[in-house]
């Protein structure tokens, strides 16, 4: 198990990772927006949308099945072998399938659109790739290797950069273009992976271990399409009542909400995922997780703040006038996020009592209620109408599954202790936006968010809202990366020959 101080440096690791997972999705933002229409960029997210639930059934949540049993198996590599033997097989099964339905399957999802079938085909190829370095992502994360899963994650975006570039700008491709893109991508990456593991990969099925993995899986795969339909469906039915440009907007601005995933959620799950299984029986484990939960509930409404505050710049800079509107939408969307994302705490309980039916009931209870609100928002408020129906499903899930999560495990921590942060966050956004028309232009605005971005942080240590240690830890990791810098220093001028005094 690692220690407060090996947690701290990998967290840094996996932020890192994050912050040039972000740059390098910003790349992509005016890729699209300059090469597609808002309608055309629409229908480009619903491709990616139905590649989505073409990933969670070619998954079945196997990824997630090994992480869980990883620490409790005697014989972690062949439990691996197992999870790739089997994702192969499944998923070249279900490959075979999907083109078999391509006709039908088109027609029903985009229509007439002549490239239908083709993104049919991609979406089953590309759902292949991702699930299994999904599982060379979860091995790597289990093992604690920082470095390497990071790195899998960034090269796979930033071929992706190149190549959506390559086929868009160069090549004129569209949206076949864009989705070839990301095939090529994930491909090469994929082999690579295999291609380093060619020394310890052997196919093998290991029937109590991929039963346990499939349990606990399929456990979870109701909860994924639930997931999707609570994150994705919105796109659909927006198409249906509104437009396909409406769809276009709605997704640049649920896309600068969803920054919240690499800047904060997934380094702090991939990271906190091992760290949570492996003190929950301890001692002190409670008390070890009630702090966490402390320190990650300031830290995520900070970032929710400045991805508002900054969200309007950001799509001035990189988009084009047609999808300006997008910024209101996302305070919405990047806090349903990040109340959904503290599940990491409230489900432990149903993870560790192996309840992951009902972790799945619970997600699909969010995305019944999230479709009927957005058949009754998104009539009278369209975009916006989307995004308060996602806030109010992630709201009433946080909410259950810290109700079912404390039957099995009870943490001690408190539902409502968010509130305050959130209170806090949104004064300023408020403030923000009332003087925002007198800001007078780019520059001046940036400087007024940025300010009022520090300045939740002031406060927050102000009221009080700041946990104590986590002051203390963070001087302590300063002073060190002085102290070493200092070193460093001195050996790199003894070097040169200089006086390092």
């Amino acid at each position: 198990m690692e220690n407060w101080g090996g947690m701290f440096k990998k967290s840094l690791v996996y932020l890192g990772s994050s912050l040039l997972v972000q740059i390098l999705n910003l790349f992509l933002i005016p890729i699209y927006t300059r090469n597609f229409t808002p309608g055309q960029f629409g229908e480009f997210t619903l491709v990616t949308s139905f590649q989505s639930i073409c990933t969670a059934l070619t998954g079945l949540g196997i990824f997630s099945g090994y992480s869980r049993f990883y620490y409790e198996s005697a014989e972690p590599q062949r439990l691996k072998n197992t999870a790739l033997t089997f994702g192969i097989f499944w998923g070249v099964l279900n490959i075979l399938i999907i083109l078999a339905a391509a006709g039908p399957l088109s027609a029903r999802v985009f229509g007439s659109n002549p490239h239908g079938p083709e993104f049919i085909g991609l979406s089953a190829v590309n759902a292949l790739l991702a699930s299994l370095i999904s599982i060379y992502s979860a091995d790597m994360t289990m093992r604690y290797q920082a470095w390497r899963s990071s790195l899998v994650t960034l090269a796979n975006l930033l071929l992706a950069v190149v190549l959506t570039f390559c086929f868009l700008t160069l090549l004129h491709g569209g949206i076949p273009g864009a989705v070839r893109a990301q095939t090529v991508a994930s491909g090469t990456v994929l082999g690579a992976l295999l291609l380093g593991d060619i020394k310890h990969f052997r196919p093998v099925l290991d029937r109590p271990g991929l039963a346990r993995m499939l349990a606990y899986g399929l456990g979870l795969l109701p909860g994924q399409i639930g997931g999707w339909a609570l994150t994705l469906l919105d796109r659909y039915l927006m198409k249906d009542l509104v437009n396909l440009s409406a769809v276009g907007v709605y997704s640049m601005g649920y896309k600068i909400g969803m920054l919240i995933q690499p800047l904060l959620l997934n380094p702090f799950k991939n990271i906190f995922t091992p760290y949570k299984f492996a003190i929950y029986r301890e001692a002190d484990g409670r008390q070890r997780l009630r702090r966490i939960y402390a320190y990650y509930n300031f830290t995520g409404w900070w970032v929710v703040l400045g991805l508002a505050l900054f969200a309007d710049p950001a799509l001035r800079i990189l988009t084009t006038r047609a999808y300006l509107a997008a910024f209101t939408v996302v305070p919405l969307i990047a806090t349903g996020y990040f109340l959904w994302s503290l599940a990491e705490f409230y489900s432990l309980g149903l993870h560790v009592a192996n309840r992951t039916m009902l972790d799945s009931l619970i997600v699909i209870g969010g995305a019944l209620l999230n479709i009927g609100l957005n058949l009754l928002f998104i009539p009278r408020w369209g975009m916006h109408g989307a995004a308060a129906a996602a806030l109010g499903a992630y709201l009433g899930m946080s909410g259950t599954y810290f109700w079912a999560g404390q039957r099995y495990y009870r943490i001690g921590i408190r539902f409502w202790e968010p509130a305050k942060y959130c209170a806090l966050a949104t004064v300023i956004y408020l403030g923000y936006r009332y003087a925002k028309m007198s800001c007078g232009g780019l520059g001046p605005e940036l400087l007024w968010g940025a300010g009022l971005w520090l300045s939740y942080g002031w406060a927050g240590y102000w009221l009080g809202l700041v946990p104590a240690e986590a002051t203390r830890v963070l001087r302590e990791q300063l002073w060190r990366g002085r102290r070493h810098c200092g070193q460093m220093g001195h050996k790199v001028l003894g070097w040169l020959g200089v006086s390092g005094k």
